[in-house]
């Protein structure tokens, strides 16, 4: 049998998307440590691209990143409220909601989907109960057919504690198999998909088109560590010029470092003063808020938000009631996050229901979300808006106690309308 040199092209293809799956990784990786907080190592790495010794800086950072993300995501203002037509099932979805902290992961993949683009969630069965795990972009691979949303399989890498390269483990699920494979990816064990369904939710920031991954964050990282440049900047320039410098004139006498109560010995022609040094404080100060209120709006945030002043800081609602922007992008996330939750849900008694036989969810339960919207805290601001819009006919009272009540249908509503006008009359009566 002759040997089969690889296909030169082929081979090119998978080098060109193993580069490409390593920068992605990369960059997820850079944008969840810079939203924790995790910044300095990544000033000192670019402080020793244009300095021998990047060591005499004293490392500072602001973080941005996370203020932005967070004053994005605003889909869970306050948990959403979830509910299932049969109490049985109900009873067992709290129960579920409950010990997976639902509610809370759900906030959290809001965020992070914004950060990095997409991020998924893992349902998985674990010490007897529902847990969900987040998956983000640093640690995955994912193989899609068709189309983007068409999962064929998820790869997640897990790493160990003692950073030794040949201990990686990898699992790969497919909706038949669940492989163990090693650190190079080689198979060491396999068993049976037993949910014949692949336990990831994918969460994207938007619907993706042409790709599963939607990649994020090139600005907000650029500015991030402008920010942090510009602040090690302004340490350095307060060591060296934050102080006033002893001059003398008409002496030979070394002054060096003055201690307070010093007494100097100077001829009597001589002169002795402190002289301030021209350094570029204010004008550093003003480019790093520059920045900072630049980015925000650039983001569809109010550059107030940022603002270092309390005064000028609000609170979420008062941005999402104020900022049409920003309330549009909402209403654009729920349709998004109304059909991740459903997915959730679906995955959840999945999973559920293999594991627990004798009590299971209805196959045909159906989730219910109502996410809280934002409440105008002046009522009687909001009475009188109402009015207004009512008396020009473009809203109706059916359409104010839908507002008031989003859980409520419009038949619902009108029936409470009719109640409430009869009730009205006959006290009045």
């Amino acid at each position: 049998m002759l040997w089969q040199k690889e296909n030169p092209v082929a081979h090119y293809l998978n080098v060109a998307m193993e580069k490409s799956n390593f920068e992605r990784k990369e960059k997820a990786r850079k944008l969840l440590d810079f939203y924790n907080d995790q910044q300095l190592a990544y000033v000192y790495d670019r402080l020793k691209r244009h300095f021998t010794d990047p060591d005499k800086f004293s490392l500072a950072s602001l973080n941005i990143t996370k203020k932005i993300i967070d004053g994005l995501a605003v889909v869970y203002i306050e948990d959403a409220r979830r509910t299932l037509a049969n109490e049985q099932d109900q009873n067992i979805f709290e129960k579920i909601k409950y010990e997976s902290n639902l509610g809370l992961k759900m906030k959290t993949v809001n965020r992070l989907s914004k950060l990095t683009g997409t991020v998924l969630l893992k349902i998985v069965y674990r010490n007897n109960r529902i847990e969900l795990d987040i998956i983000t972009p640093d640690i995955c691979d994912v193989e899609t057919g068709e189309s983007p949303e068409d999962i064929q399989a998820v790869t997640v890498t897990y790493y160990p504690e003692s950073g030794k390269g040949n201990e990686v483990i990898h699992s790969k699920w497919t909706r038949e198999t669940i492989y163990r494979l090693d650190y190079n990816k080689r198979i060491v064990s396999y068993v049976a998909n037993p949910y014949d369904i692949i336990p990831f939710v994918p969460v994207w920031d938007s619907l993706p088109i042409s790709e599963f991954w939607i990649e994020k964050g090139d600005s907000l990282l650029s500015v991030q560590e402008a920010i942090n440049e510009k602040l090690t900047d302004l340490l350095y320039i307060l060591r060296l010029q934050g102080f006033s410098v002893p001059v003398t004139k008409g002496s030979s006498a070394e002054i060096g470092i003055l201690d307070p109560g010093q007494a100097l010995n100077l001829p009597s022609d001589a002169d002795f003063t402190f002289q301030a040094p021209n350094s570029p404080i204010k004008t550093t100060l003003e480019t790093i808020d520059f920045l900072i209120r630049n980015t925000a709006i650039s983001y569809g945030l109010p550059a107030s938000y940022l603002s270092s002043k309390p005064s000028e800081r609000k609170s979420g609602l008062s941005r999402l009631i104020e900022n049409k922007e920003l309330a549009e992008k909402r209403q654009d996330d729920i349709a998004l996050f109304r059909k991740y939750e459903n997915s959730v849900f679906n995955t959840i008694r999945t999973v559920w229901n293999w594991h627990n036989p004798t009590s299971r969810i209805s196959n045909d339960a159906f989730l219910k979300v109502e996410f809280a919207e934002p409440k105008n805290v002046n009522l009687n601001e909001q009475a009188q808006s109402w009015n207004l819009l009512m008396e020009k006919s473009v809203i109706s009272p059916v359409d104010c106690i839908m507002k008031m009540n989003p859980e409520l249908t419009k038949q619902e509503a009108e029936k409470i309308y009719e109640y409430n006008k009869k009730f009205n009359s006959s006290d009045q009566t």
